[in-house]
């Protein structure tokens, strides 16, 4: 994330460093501002700085705790807890109209309805705040959490946090105050970020339903858990985390349709940080373990087919931009012929169904 202030004058230094986030790679500028009200600017000075993730334990004490958020899910490491039983999700299915609204280092819609999960050895009821999205650049990794060191292009998350509480603030304040459950997706291309290409702006959206972002409960059986934290600053440590395994994948025809639209359009470099550069590589690098352990669930492992996801995505967002096809589906219809497997990054495998 890259916060700045007075866009209007920049030393050379800030230049390059946003030249090289342009190029998708983290700037290591020296964040040298401490204050947790101000960090983008420097004591005594009105020249900006540049915050980046490896410089967050400067302004926010949190970033730099033992407990952080994303990490790398070794899986032969996780300890099976048969406590993870399925998540119970409530009012996910009503509809509600709210804004696409880039915050300056990502794009987020708030939920303005009470949808809430339980269960799977959650302390209590939780209910939805806001989703949001992480991306990398041009379909390449994009992903906060990595499963065995693999990173997808997105991560969807849904923030929750505990029924009691009136605000995510004063939720943050409880060790175990926020549940966010976060979701991988192989290939995804909102042309809608073109709309809210600058901080502050949002888009409007058609209704939706949380349920329409995901795949169907009885299939959301697979997870991990750990506790961990936000991944963007306060990075408060109060998160507890689920992580579905396996991705929502696209098939080959919406892969290479995908594929062709961002070489044309390049739609995810439209959206801009806080400086104006190409908000692409949202994500934070994975942090240490420390010591804590992570549980895996005992359900079977999820395979998500892309024609749920076109149509999931489609209905969802109601955008133009969310560039997928039906077409998988119907072929399977005429011929009966299963659809082909592809390989994903890093050879992991992928079952389109």
């Amino acid at each position: 994330m890259v916060l700045i202030k007075n866009p209007q004058k920049q030393n050379p230094n800030i230049q390059a460093a946003q030249q090289r986030r342009t190029e998708g790679k983290r700037s290591t500028t020296e964040q040298t501002g401490t204050e947790n009200k101000d960090p983008t600017r420097d004591k005594g000075h009105s020249v900006p700085t540049v915050l980046v993730p490896e410089k967050w334990a400067g302004g926010n004490v949190d970033c730099g705790g033992k407990s952080q958020s994303p990490i790398n899910i070794v899986t032969r490491k996780t300890v099976k807890d048969e406590r993870l039983t399925p998540i119970e999700f409530k009012n996910y299915q009503q509809t509600f109209k709210n804004s696409l609204t880039n915050n300056g280092h990502s794009v987020k819609v708030n939920i303005p309805i009470t949808s809430t999960i339980s269960g799977g050895d959650l302390s209590t009821t939780y209910k939805a705040v806001q989703f949001h999205l992480h991306w990398g650049k041009d379909g390449g990794p994009g992903s906060e959490h990595t499963i065995d060191g693999e990173q997808y292009p997105m991560e969807l998350h849904i923030v929750h946090m505990k029924s009691s509480y009136a605000d995510l603030t004063t939720a943050l304040r409880d060790p175990n105050g926020v549940a966010v459950l976060g979701f991988f997706y192989e290939v995804i291309l909102l042309n809608s970020f073109l709309y809210v290409a600058s901080k502050n702006v949002s888009f409007s959206l058609p209704s939706i339903s949380l349920a329409q972002l995901i795949p169907p409960e009885q299939k959301l059986t697979s997870y991990y858990r750990y506790r961990g934290s936000l991944t963007t600053p306060p990075c408060s440590e109060s998160v507890v985390w689920t992580v579905f395994e396996t991705p929502i994948p696209l098939s080959m025809d919406q892969l290479n349709i995908c594929i062709n639209l961002l070489l044309q359009m390049k739609a995810f470099s439209t959206v801009q940080f806080y400086d104006g550069t190409s908000m692409v590589n949202n994500f934070r690098p994975v942090q240490p373990l420390n010591g804590r352990l992570v549980y895996r669930s005992a359900g079977a492992t999820l395979w998500v087919s892309s024609a749920l996801l076109a149509a999931a995505l489609t209905t969802a967002l109601g955008l133009d931009g969310v560039i997928v096809i039906d077409r998988l589906s119907r072929k399977k219809k005429k011929k009966k012929k299963k659809a082909p497997q592809f390989k994903a990054r890093r050879q992991r495998r992928m079952q389109i169904s």
